[in-house]
């Protein structure tokens, strides 16, 4: 008898959501052959050897009955490039936050451009938190440069 692995995943996003061997028994987890569903959500059978091909090549997602690679939404992609613009702003702040505390304290002016790019990141948080596509997204510079 061949070992097979359930594949669960989400009917609206495709992605999968676990594996589940056929040789394994699930106390606390409803499997429906009939309907083939696991807890409610879809499952497909795949070989081990799919399964371990598909774990190799980060496959996760099942399309028209198999597993396949994943593809992103523009919103997961239009929230990744938020993510990462955000962080880039944030990194510029944290990284000249020291040059702010020192003016404060002590008087001492900040290396020139840092004030102002301080500013620009600030206003840039706005920009990228307001945008709804990637097309917007990639005007938005936060590469910072203070020589």
């Amino acid at each position: 008898m061949t070992k097979t692995i359930k594949v669960k995943y989400n009917q609206e996003t495709t992605r999968v959501e676990g594996y589940y061997p056929s040789f394994t028994k699930y106390n606390n987890i409803v499997i429906d052959e009939d309907a083939k569903t696991i807890d409610g959500s879809p499952y497909i059978e795949v070989t081990e050897e799919e399964h371990q091909a598909a774990l190799e090549l980060n496959i996760a997602a099942v399309v028209d009955g198999k597993l396949t690679e994943y593809t992103k939404t523009d919103q997961e992609l239009v929230e990744e490039l938020k993510n990462s613009k955000l962080a880039a702003c944030n990194s510029y702040l944290i990284a000249t936050d020291w040059q702010a505390i020192r003016k404060v304290d002590s008087g001492v002016d900040m290396k020139e451009g840092v004030a102002e790019n301080r500013v620009l990141a600030r206003s840039l948080q706005d920009d990228i938190e307001n945008a709804t596509s990637l097309e917007e997204l990639e005007l938005i510079n936060t590469e910072f440069d203070d020589s």
